[in-house]
């Protein structure tokens, strides 16, 4: 259930347009373009994009180390576990799922906020507890077993073992609790105050059976439970076996002309910020757009938090479209399109759309780190990613490479839909779209 991976290899090309790039430690890949003659700006770019880099150039060691190797002895011990728990959790969630399911035929699309329902949700809450135990037992398992098999490791090499745990300290704990991540979003992120709201969870749940369908969902929830935590406590984020440290990674669409007027200005902004909350905030799409977004390779439903959220954050899914079913992945989420003056992390990024957390102790998502969704201020979108992981793991870097790869696919997808959703938006952002 791993992200294949693709190695991009870059050419020299004797072109008028030239592009330069830095790397340095929390700034992306930046690229300018300069032409001896542009009479046509957006035409030179659209001759171009094919040859410019649009993410950041990971070094992928070229051998696995010995960390890489145990750990993936520990894990193979935990597959045939992993197996059973996987056709357990089948077993027992065929009930809330199929509940799940019947409160999302009885909602009308398209719709911001899924109405919550108390009766409902302490109705669900009786069969869906035997899926939670199931999930936690698992949960438990795997830290046993890895702490068994780890702690000597990390003992012995206490100095490198200790480092890592400072790398990890600021997605410990509740999110933005523990140490700085950014500023901006934990001043909202912080006053969160709690793990996984179980209504939150059940409004994601909703939404995400609207997007990916009944049995997409039902199978990508159990891949969730049972080989999600032994990707990320075993083979991630392990401080007793890896040197892990922050990297940054990023990835980026071409400039998107939204509005097709062949100018690239804050209205493309304003479209394709529109368009990227609606996509991936909004509980419930309207039709055709439901079914387009549902062949995405991975899309994200961050759920709009209750209009009293003084937080602003809420639980968010992901859904990677891997393997035969896919797997669902957990989040917190802070809403930053929410916010006027918000400015990313990102300094090349003009308009924030959502700020995600992906916290050390989450076994329900592979990677560790803040994450945010943005508008370029050169008319794109993008995907930072300030993550921790080690440099020395050839998996590791395969995995992190695996999830630019796949955005790298989704951007296509993503300025189309931006282009197919502009009209829509005219009316409303007061642009006007050709």
């Amino acid at each position: 259930f791993h992200l294949q991976f693709v190695f991009v290899f870059s050419e020299s090309y004797d072109l008028c347009v030239e592009d330069w790039r830095t790397d340095h430690d929390a700034t992306p890949l930046l690229q300018k373009e300069k032409s001896c003659t542009m009479p046509d700006p957006l035409k030179v770019r659209e001759e171009t994009d094919e040859k410019v880099l649009r993410y950041t150039v990971l070094d992928i060691p070229e051998r696995y180390s010995w960390a890489d190797l145990y750990s993936f002895f520990v894990a193979t011990l935990l597959v045939p576990g992993a197996i059973v728990f996987f056709f357990l959790n089948v077993a027992v969630s065929i009930p809330p799922k199929l509940l799940m399911a019947m409160r999302r035929g009885f909602l009308k699309r398209p719709a911001l906020v899924v109405p919550r329902s108390c009766i409902f949700d302490s109705v669900l809450f009786v069969f869906a507890f035997p899926m939670i135990l199931v999930a936690i037992l698992w949960v438990g398992i795997v830290h046993i077993v890895n702490f068994i098999f780890t702690f000597p490791v990390g003992l012995i090499y206490w100095s490198r073992t200790n480092r890592s745990y400072e790398a990890l300290k600021p997605y410990s704990g509740q999110p933005a609790a523990h140490g700085e991540v950014y500023k901006p979003a934990d001043k909202y992120m912080s006053q969160y105050r709690t793990i996984w709201p179980y209504r939150d969870l059940v409004a994601n749940f909703v939404g995400a059976i609207d997007r990916q369908g009944f049995w997409e969902f039902f199978f990508a929830t159990s891949v969730l439970v049972s080989f999600v935590p032994v990707i990320k406590i075993v083979l991630m984020s392990n401080p007793r076996l890896f040197e892990l440290s922050p990297i940054y990674i990023n990835q980026w669409t071409k400039p998107i002309d939204a509005n097709r007027n062949r100018k690239l200005d804050e209205n493309d902004h304003k479209i394709i910020r529109k368009a990227l909350t609606e996509q991936i905030v909004h509980h419930l799409l309207p039709e055709p757009e439901r079914s387009y977004v549902d062949a995405f390779p991975f899309i994200g439903h961050y759920a709009h938090p209750p209009e009293d959220r003084k937080s602003l954050s809420m639980v968010g899914t992901q859904y990677l479209g891997v393997a035969c079913s896919g797997a669902l992945v957990f989040v917190h989420t802070m809403h930053s399109h929410l916010l006027k003056d918000f400015k990313p992390r990102n300094p090349e990024a003009e308009l924030g759309v959502v700020s995600v957390y992906l916290q050390s102790w989450n076994p329900w998502h592979h990677l560790t780190g803040y994450v945010e969704i943005n508008v370029r201020k050169d008319g794109g979108a993008e995907h930072p990613m300030w993550l921790i992981a080690a440099k020395s793991s050839k998996f590791q870097m395969i995995r992190l490479q695996g999830v630019t790869d796949l955005f790298l696919e989704l951007s296509e997808n993503l300025e189309d839909y931006v282009i197919r959703q502009a009209k829509e938006f005219e009316s409303a952002l007061g642009v006007e779209t050709f």
